[in-house]
């Protein structure tokens, strides 16, 4: 495996492609590819259900620590679990590497390799939920009087602003540019293990700054410091951005450095859009408005791809014409650049319907 480790890695243009790089192409996947995305179509509802539960535990735990120090339970569970994302990094970006799949290493884990390997690490969660979880029997609620309430909850004005702001600024924050993949993979010419190892670094810091703002930023104001972590990571990775389009600087790490060093702020930020949440949430609805939150968030998502598409397709930023490099192209991405952080910029506007801290969203 070392010795594959060593071989140079381009990125080939299509009209080069060698007889055994296509006969490596599976042609057919297309129309293949239905039974997968539903099979693992069913394993992400199963993940969100988990994941809803787990969350509306946390939401719990956290609204038993006092005031002052509410929000230490959720940043400890979050580093946790960014933690255990490196672990998922680690094994799909080195075991998962082979030529087969761009990487440079000799020998990697087939697909179905790798699903056994996720199931069997997905085992032990069975006993340690059946036997670390306690949970107090309770008398089944009044669904009537339980959904009556429940949208009290959803009619209060902290709850229906901190709903909107979560939709409308993740729309706008959310809106990329369809250029990223072709100049990282064409103009840069990142490798897939250092692409591994940039995200095994990003959430290291990421979850760096999650243990910060639990034990320094508790009592931050939650709008400045969203502003402040924002602008942290949109000068970064504007300038760096630029520097890579118009060949300034061209360097892998170059590319991946600064936004792993941005994690850290961007760490503080998302943590502090969690802590509303459990402001928000009452007593027997915790999964219910942590769900509602989450999937107003995410909702915002599809809307924000569809615009991407919608405002860069006058550019079109191919990869044939990435792969070009020349003037046209460069000015091209550089207006979806510039549109990409101006939305991000406009996202900002909406918070205003953001309480400053705990106290304003009781």
């Amino acid at each position: 495996m070392t010795s594959g480790i060593q071989r140079l890695t381009t990125v080939l243009r299509t009209a080069n492609y060698t007889p055994e790089i296509e006969a490596r192409i599976n042609y057919d996947a297309p129309s293949e590819g239905a039974k997968y995305v539903m099979l693992m179509f069913f394993a992400a509802v199963g993940y969100v259900m988990s994941d809803v539960c787990a969350d509306s535990i946390t939401v719990e735990l956290a609204q038993r620590e006092p005031l002052a120090r509410r929000g230490t339970t959720q940043s400890v569970i979050y580093t946790v679990r960014t933690a255990m994302v490196i672990v998922g990094e680690f094994l799909t970006g080195f075991f998962f590497n082979g030529e087969d799949y761009g990487g440079t290493f000799d020998l990697s884990l087939s697909f179905p390799q790798l699903m056994i390997i996720v199931a069997v690490l997905t085992i032990p969660v069975f006993p340690m939920t059946w036997f670390f979880i306690k949970e107090e029997k309770k008398e089944a609620a009044n669904f009537k009087e339980y959904i009556s309430s429940f949208w009290d909850l959803l009619c209060s004005r902290a709850v229906h602003q901190v709903i909107a702001y979560n939709f409308f600024s993740n729309i706008f924050a959310d809106i990329t540019y369809t250029g990223s993949s072709p100049v990282q993979d064409h103009m840069v010419g990142v490798t897939p293990i250092n692409s591994t190892l940039s995200d095994i670094l990003s959430n290291l810091l990421f979850a760096v700054g999650i243990m910060v703002t639990s034990k320094w930023g508790l009592h931050w104001n939650w709008r400045w410091m969203i502003v402040i972590t924002g602008a942290v990571v949109i000068i970064v990775d504007c300038t760096i951005t630029m520097i890579v389009v118009w060949d300034v600087f061209r360097n892998q790490w170059f590319w991946l450095g600064p936004p792993i060093a941005v994690q850290l702020p961007a760490g503080v930020g998302w943590i502090i859009s969690t802590f509303m949440t459990v402001e928000l949430a009452g007593l027997g609805n915790e999964a219910a408005v942590y769900g509602l939150i989450t999937t107003v968030t995410n909702v915002a998502s599809p809307f924000a791809s569809a615009l991407t598409l919608v405002i860069d397709a006058p550019f079109n930023s191919t990869n044939t014409r990435v792969q070009e490099d020349d003037y046209s192209i460069r000015m091209d991405l550089t207006y979806t650049i510039i549109i990409m952080y101006a939305m991000t910029v406009f996202a900002r506007v909406f918070l205003f319907l953001l309480p400053k801290q705990k106290e304003d969203t009781q």
